[in-house]
């Protein structure tokens, strides 16, 4: 089974090893939407991107925006348990996953959740099949809570010499009791793959901060007069701001070109997903500095810094593979050290089948394996997937 999930889906989790491909390409229609219960119903091939489309007009919202949401499907994105840059103030595909139509190995359709706000039946199911990366059962309709459309969004990039200071900044957003949308962020090596784009907002030698607010009018105003009080503090002077939805998606052009401009290079490009603690995730980013300079490599270095989801991006030729690996093998320590998570959104797949050895206890790894097996006996599911 391939769902097409979300983010970059890098682990190699979409591609099965053996067998064959369940498409749900044309079982891409949306069922129901429910304005009063606030829920929409679909089925697993709508394109991600095409739902807030539909729910604009009625001024509704659904908040995981992975980057790749004019291409990924919905029922990869439980598959994946997908986010995106709003997951800091809103969360990811679980925190909007109502009810799943299920059908298990063997052909058994079950209904997993309910359509109510609130349930609390025997254990949550739908937790488990959210995020399981097709190794347990196949998502045939797909039931999600919608929330109101943000009356107001403003988006602003900023620019900084030193990535020190970037990431003081953000420590001082969240001690001045702000609380944005969206906290990305840019390395300045990554900036360079994306030079062009980013000469019409800043100057490309930056590091770059996306901060973005949403809500209603009085929110949105509040929280920005406290973000420029920061800014006129900390005497920030690289500083765009978006108050368009036309600007808005300019900007964000330069964030969701990023893995495609390294692959236009010639490059094939590995990608780690790391979800460390906010407040070591500088010291952090020295430490993968310091191994790839060792490998006479550049780390490509960006990601979700509100919610400590930091992408190291490393571009290769054919034939470094193992070269990859060992660099691979040795962000998971590092990562490890730090107490943080070797995959915060891309899943185990394959790519990271060892290191999901190297992050849990021999008893939880079993305890996944043992799940497995009362799900799929026969191994039917994404056979030689995560173990």
């Amino acid at each position: 089974m391939t769902p097409r999930g979300g983010g970059t889906g890098l682990s190699g989790g979409a591609v099965p090893l053996k067998g064959g491909i369940i498409s749900f390409e044309k079982m891409n229609k949306i069922l129901d939407i429910d304005e009063i219960n606030q829920y929409i119903v679909l089925e697993p091939g709508v394109i991600t991107g095409d739902i807030n489309k539909i729910l604009f007009n009625k001024k509704l919202f659904y908040p995981p925006d992975p980057a790749s949401l004019d291409s990924c499907t919905i029922g990869g994105n439980v598959a994946t348990n997908a986010g995106g840059p709003k997951a800091f103030k809103y969360g990811v595909t679980s925190s909007y996953l109502l009810q799943l139509e299920c059908v298990f190995p063997g052909g058994r359709i079950e209904l997993i959740g309910k359509r109510t706000k609130k349930w609390n039946t025997g254990f949550n199911l739908l937790k488990l099949l959210c995020g399981s990366e097709g190794l347990l059962g196949v998502f045939t309709k797909i039931v999600l809570r919608i929330i109101p459309l943000p009356e107001k969004e403003i988006l602003i990039l900023m620019g900084f010499e030193e990535i020190k200071k970037l990431f003081s900044f953000v420590e001082k957003i969240l001690r001045n009791k702000l609380f944005p949308s969206i906290i990305e962020f840019m390395e300045k090596e990554t900036v360079s793959l994306v030079r062009e784009k980013i000469e019409n907002f800043l100057p490309s030698e930056s590091s770059l901060l996306f901060v973005g607010f949403d809500g209603n009018e009085k929110e949105v105003e509040y929280q920005m007069e406290k973000f420029y009080d920061l800014i006129e503090k900390e005497k920030i002077d690289r500083v765009f701001a978006g108050t368009d939805r036309k600007t808005i998606e300019r900007i964000w052009e330069v964030r969701k070109k990023l893995f495609y401009e390294t692959e236009k290079m010639g490059f094939r490009v590995h990608s780690e997903d790391a979800g460390i603690e906010l407040k070591r995730a500088e010291e952090f980013i020295s430490e993968i500095k310091k191994l790839f300079k060792i490998y006479n490599k550049t780390p490509y270095i960006f990601g979700h810094l509100g919610d400590g989801n930091i992408h190291v991006n490393l571009s290769y030729k054919r034939g470094e593979e193992d070269i990859v690996k060992e660099i691979s093998g040795k962000i998971w320590d590092i990562t490890l050290r730090y107490e943080g998570t070797i995959t915060a959104e891309h899943g185990v797949g394959i790519l990271k089948k060892e290191g999901f050895k190297k992050e849990v206890s021999p008893f939880i790894y079993q305890i996944h394996r043992k799940i497995k097996k009362i799900f799929d006996p026969h191994e039917i599911l994404n056979p030689g997937k995560v173990f």
